[in-house]
């Protein structure tokens, strides 16, 4: 899939079955959002999120839907195994519940998107401009000051400067959300058993 020559699905094809989708950038946010949610069991995250992405029928088995749920949250890329550990050494970096006023006022600013009014916008369009933000937007140097690592930056100056912005930003919590999310892929393509979760 590439959205400079292809549509945006707004169906997940299996064979000759097409398999509505909710496309919205919201229902993508929301899966972020579940995955973290330590209320919810991993089996009901799976569960939800098939509810989430199939508002009809889902693809036959559990093991296709949730195959179907990580190529459309992927925005049709494969999934990437072993971010787990890139992700666990370079640190959250953002946070869709704590950085959502600076996420809306960098796509108002740079886009002129008012996201709460936009009635439908992609997840995998908002994924696009999502990581197109320009670096001198606050959210950018917010996330910039979170991912900088001090031990490289050598003047004084700069780096009380960084390390103030890592206290003002910092996140309040403390999730590893690919390694989350990569459990509930495992349960998702490993043959569908989510009870086991």
């Amino acid at each position: 899939m590439n959205l400079l020559v292809d549509p945006a699905p707004t169906v997940y094809t299996l064979g000759d079955k097409e398999y509505p989708l909710n496309t919205s950038f919201r229902f993508g946010i929301l899966f972020e959002q579940m995955m973290l949610d330590d209320a919810l069991s991993n089996r009901e995250k799976g569960l939800a999120a098939l509810e989430l992405f199939f508002p009809g029928k889902l693809p036959t088995g559990e093991n296709e839907a949730g195959s179907a749920i990580l190529w459309f949250y992927n925005c049709g890329k494969p999934w990437k195994r072993g971010s787990t550990a890139r992700m666990r050494r370079a640190g959250k970096v953002f946070d869709y519940d704590q950085d959502d006023g600076y996420i809306f006022a960098a796509f108002l600013e740079q886009y002129g998107v008012d996201l709460e009014q936009v009635q439908d916008l992609h997840w995998w369009k908002f994924k696009a401009m999502f990581d197109a933000l320009r670096p001198d937007c606050l959210f950018s140097k917010i996330v910039e000051w979170r991912s900088t690592d001090l031990s490289q930056v050598k003047d004084p100056k700069e780096k009380k400067f960084i390390q103030e912005m890592k206290q003002i930003y910092r996140l309040r919590r403390s999730v590893d959300e690919q390694e989350k999310l990569d459990l509930i892929a495992d349960a998702l393509m490993g043959g569908g058993d989510l009870s086991k979760l």
